[in-house]
């Protein structure tokens, strides 16, 4: 009888295993799938059914991932401070949360806070967003946090550590292969040292140009164009060579649209040199 009841004992057990790990298996599906309807309503701008999806996942482990997706759309909004309080829940969440999500938690609180000026809170949340990316090793989501600290530190007035920043972010970009996102890294960093080193600046811009051959993506063709006719003409003050980088500019701004006056005073005011 003893026996007997053992091995009831142990049936049971395993029942109760199998049922445990049965629901922790359909919690998991419904997780997954919520996190999916919200990466979708969010593509969507579908913001109703991001506050419904946050309700239907209340208490179970994907909570805090569709509190970052409300958060992400509130601050797409422009409704930050909202935002903010959102982002916020997830670093405060008493359920464990993974680590790639409370980096871009942290991504998105600095980029909130660089667009109402907040710097050092932006500052704060980007260089925390570094830790956790470089911790994890993702190399392009650690490459995005070095430039968004790029671009906090250039509006901040602080050029050498812009500088810091876009330098590492080109570094950083320059093995992937995507050409778009390199040319931008060189724009960018060649604006910064537009300030304190034209020469070093001008042979950036140049890469750049490179970078966009093969891309030949005629925005950025237009702005590398009109950033060297600036270096020419105001650091340099070789004029004929700042009139050809601004031709070059307006036809590309022309052809799509945008408007070149602001181009055709400066060519003009170059012919007078």
């Amino acid at each position: 009888m003893k026996k007997r009841n053992n091995k009831c004992a142990l049936w049971t057990l395993a029942l109760l295993l199998q049922c445990s790990w049965l629901a922790a298996f359909q919690s998991q599906l419904s997780c997954d799938s919520l996190q999916v309807k919200a990466q979708r309503a969010y593509s969507n701008k579908d913001h109703p059914l991001l506050s419904s999806l946050l309700i239907e996942a209340e208490g179970k482990a994907c909570e805090p991932g569709l509190v970052y997706w409300v958060g992400r759309s509130l601050n797409r909004q422009g409704l930050r401070d909202s935002a903010r309080q959102y982002f916020d829940q997830v670093l405060e969440s008493s359920i464990e949360i993974d680590t790639p999500l409370l980096g871009d938690t942290r991504y998105w609180l600095g980029r909130s806070y660089r667009s109402d000026q907040i710097y050092d809170e932006s500052v704060t949340a980007l260089l925390q967003s570094l830790l956790v990316f470089d911790s994890i090793a993702y190399p392009a989501k650690h490459a995005r946090s070095l430039n968004a600290l790029g671009n906090v530190y250039m509006e901040m007035g602080d050029l050498q550590k812009s500088l810091i920043y876009r330098q590492a972010y080109v570094e950083s970009v320059e093995s992937s292969g995507n050409l778009r996102r390199l040319t931008i890294a060189y724009v960018n960093w060649a604006t910064t040292l537009s300030y304190t080193d034209s020469l070093k600046s001008k042979t950036i811009f140049l890469k750049a140009l490179s970078a966009n051959q093969e891309l030949a993506n005629e925005d950025l063709m237009a702005a590398i164009h009109q950033n060297l006719g600036a270096l020419y003409g105001e650091k340099f003050q070789k004029y004929d060579s700042a009139i050809y980088h601004y031709r070059i500019a307006r036809d590309f701004y022309e052809v799509s649209g945008e408007s070149v006056l602001v181009l055709d005073v400066n060519i003009a005011a170059l012919k007078e040199y």
